[in-house]
C-alpha cells in the first residue's frame, strides 16, 4: 500500500542524509576511503518494541475508549473521499483496490503514539466520506509497538446501525453458540478536534485472533465479499493469510465436494467443512436477521481452515445489519440457501 508521509518527519530524514553524506567525504578524506557507505540506522536507533497502555483489555465491554486522531487536514480529506465504484466490484474477478495510507498521530484514553499508519475501511454500505471507517496501524512504522498488546485498531462507524448495539449484540450471541467471533465495544472518535461520534472498535480478524479463538494462526484466511463456494463466486475469496505461496486449493476441495452427488456430497464434505458448527452459524445469522451475511447475501464473513482439525470454520463479520428482521434487497426472501447446502 502506498504510504503519504509529509512534513517534519520527511524533513528530519533527509537532514540525517545529508549529514551522512558529509561524514562519508569527511572519512574518505582522511584515509577512511575503504569503508562502507553509512546507513541511516547508524545516526537513527532503532526504536525498541514496547506496549503503550498497560495490560488493559482493549475491548472490555464496559468501555468506552476515547481516540483522538491528528492528521494533515489534506491528507485527512483524501481519505474520506477514497471509495471503491459499483462497477468494479459487480465482476466475476474484483479487481485489486487499496485504500491510501496515512501517517496520524493518535491518543487514545490518554496515550499518545506518533506515526500511525491510518487508513478508510468499508467495502459499499458501510462507506462514508463524511464519517469513514478507520484502520489503525500502530507497529507498521515502529516494529514491536502495541496498544494494550494489540498492534491494530478496527473503528466502525456504524453508518448501518444507528443504535451503535448491533455489531456487539450480535457477536456475544454466536461466541455464545461456540462460534469464533470478534470482540468489540465502543470508542468516541475525533478527528483534528472534531468529533465524528462513536464506533464500534471492533477485534481485527487477524492472526492474534486466529490464535486466541483456534489456537493456530498458520492456516489459509479468506474474506468474502459476494463470495461464495461452488460458482465463480469462490474466485471472489480474497487470501488473508499466506499470500505469497497463493495456495487455494483448498477452496478447490469444497467446491469439488459440493459437485458430488448428494449421498457422496454429505460424506465428503464434512471432512473439509464443519457441518455441525456451520448449521449452528447459519442458524444464528437466520436468527440474528443478519441479511449482509454469508447466507443472506454471500458476504461480509471470513473463513478459515485450521491446521488443527484440517476444516474450514465460517467466521461472522460486518454484523451492523443483524437484527433487521428482513432483507431490504430481496423483500421476499426469507432466508437465503447458501452454496454449501444448495445441493
Amino acid at each position: 500500500m502506498k504510504i503519504t508521509t509529509t512534513g517534519t518527519y520527511a524533513h528530519s530524514r533527509h537532514a540525517h542524509w545529508l549529514v551522512a553524506g558529509a561524514l562519508s567525504v569527511l572519512i574518505s578524506g582522511c584515509g577512511g576511503g575503504g569503508s562502507e557507505a553509512s546507513d541511516p540506522s547508524d545516526f537513527e536507533p532503532p526504536a525498541e518494541p514496547v506496549n503503550i497502555g498497560g495490560d488493559a483489555d482493549l475491548y472490555d465491554p464496559e468501555r468506552l475508549l476515547t481516540v483522538d486522531l491528528s492528521m494533515n487536514p489534506e491528507e485527512f480529506s483524501k481519505l474520506r473521499s477514497e471509495a471503491r465504484t459499483l462497477a468494479s466490484t459487480d465482476r466475476e474477478c474484483v479487481p485489486e483496490f487499496e485504500y491510501t495510507e496515512f501517517k496520524a498521530s493518535v491518543t487514545i484514553d490518554g496515550d499518545r503514539m506518533n506515526n500511525v499508519i491510518v487508513r478508510k475501511k468499508g467495502y459499499m454500505g458501510s462507506l462514508s466520506p463524511s464519517i469513514p471507517s478507520l484502520k489503525l496501524d500502530f507497529d507498521d512504522l515502529w516494529p514491536g509497538r502495541t496498544y494494550q498488546n494489540m498492534s491494530r485498531m478496527t473503528l466502525n462507524n456504524n453508518r448501518q446501525d444507528p443504535s451503535n448495539a448491533r455489531q456487539c449484540l450480535a457477536y456475544d450471541q454466536f461466541r455464545a453458540a461456540g462460534i469464533a467471533a470478534p470482540k468489540c465495544n465502543y470508542a468516541r472518535v475525533t478527528m483534528n478536534g472534531q468529533d465524528l461520534g462513536v464506533f464500534t472498535n471492533v477485534e481485527p480478524i487477524k492472526k492474534p485472533f486466529l490464535a486466541r479463538a483456534f489456537g493456530n494462526d498458520d492456516g489459509n484466511q479468506y474474506e468474502a465479499q459476494t463470495a461464495d463456494f461452488g460458482t465463480w463466486l469462490s474466485q471472489r475469496f480474497e487470501k488473508k493469510t499466506n499470500e505469497k505461496e497463493n495456495d487455494r486449493t483448498d477452496l478447490q476441495a469444497v467446491t469439488d465436494a459440493l459437485a458430488l452427488p448428494d449421498e457422496q456430497m454429505m460424506n465428503v464434505l464434512p471432512q473439509v467443512v464443519d457441518v455441525d458448527e456451520f448449521i449452528r452459524f447459519w442458524a444464528l445469522e437466520t436468527l440474528l436477521g443478519a441479511w449482509d451475511s454469508a447466507t443472506g447475501n454471500a458476504n461480509n464473513f471470513h473463513i478459515y481452515r485450521n491446521p488443527e482439525d484440517g476444516l474450514f470454520h465460517f467466521i461472522p463479520w460486518g454484523a451492523d445489519t443483524a437484527f433487521r428482521g428482513e432483507h431490504p434487497l430481496k423483500p421476499v426472501d426469507r432466508g437465503a440457501v447458501p452454496e454449501l447446502f444448495a445441493g
